[in-house]
């Protein structure tokens, strides 16, 4: 479990940083479901369709897990895709976790907004008291 706290509190900068670490996830030959509120995923969306650093991340809003079964990248806000996932799973939903998953890797991300950062102190503490490791990595 990480959770990766920015420095900044620009959305455009949060959306650069999930796109540039769902990048070096798929890198790695894994695959990715960015789970958010719809807001925030039609603009993940929008900055993953942008030329970049990086090619282009095939990737699909869904609704069932089945439908993201060949994509490198799924979006998505249902809970029944969020546990049904068995890869990564980039976690940027408001309520804290208390629903046992399958995925090999959970991320959170949060940058320095206030609600963002009392966000991730709740999830942080919860994960904590259930008796996971959680490595926190702070970024300039």
């Amino acid at each position: 479990m990480h959770f990766y706290i920015l420095s900044s509190n620009s959305k455009e900068t949060f959306c650069e940083f999930i796109v540039n670490l769902t990048q070096k996830i798929c890198t790695k030959s894994h695959r990715v479901l960015i789970y958010a509120s719809a807001d925030l995923l039609d603009h993940l969306d929008q900055a993953l369709w942008q030329d970049g650093v990086f090619d282009f991340l095939a990737h699909a809003y869904i609704e069932k897990a089945e439908e993201g079964e060949r994509l490198p990248v799924v979006l998505s806000d249902k809970r029944e895709v969020l546990v049904q996932w068995e890869d990564v799973v980039i976690y940027l939903g408001e309520s804290v976790l208390s629903t046992a998953l399958k995925c090999q890797r959970l991320i959170e991300v949060g940058d320095q907004e206030p609600l963002a950062l009392e966000r991730l102190r709740a999830h942080y503490k919860a994960f904590q008291q259930q008796g996971f490791l959680v490595k926190t990595h702070k970024l300039a």
